[in-house]
């Protein structure tokens, strides 16, 4: 028990459970894989903008690219600065359409799930 253990995850609440259960004060990391994909989700969410923000989709999609490049190389402050940046930027349209609320909430629910370390 008085052994130091990293768990490596995709960020599943169902295994970080598992993980709590085992070692409570174990450290968990999200790897860069999963990350990476959920930040490529983002990306596709951003390309389908409806008009008139799809002017906007482009500058969204490289922010968002921007995001990966500084998570790779471990500048993990950087990175979260972007995202607040990304999700405050949609937070100034009024009346936004359903594409732009998804798109705003899915970062938060994202941070929400997983609460790892990111490497």
């Amino acid at each position: 028990m008085n052994q130091e253990v990293t768990f490596m995850s995709d960020g599943a609440c169902n295994l970080r459970d598992l993980q709590y259960y085992m070692r409570p004060n174990a450290e968990h990391v999200l790897d860069y894989f999963h990350i990476a994909m959920r930040i490529t989700v983002l990306q596709q969410m951003a390309r389908g903008l409806p008009p008139p923000l799809t002017a906007a989709a482009p500058a969204a999609v490289a922010t968002l690219e921007s995001v990966k490049h500084h998570l790779w190389h471990g500048n993990v402050g950087r990175a979260l600065i972007l995202v607040e940046d990304f999700t405050d930027g949609f937070d100034l349209i009024a009346d936004p359409p359903p594409e732009v609320r998804k798109l705003r909430r899915y970062p938060s629910d994202s941070a929400a799930t997983s609460t790892t370390t990111p490497i």
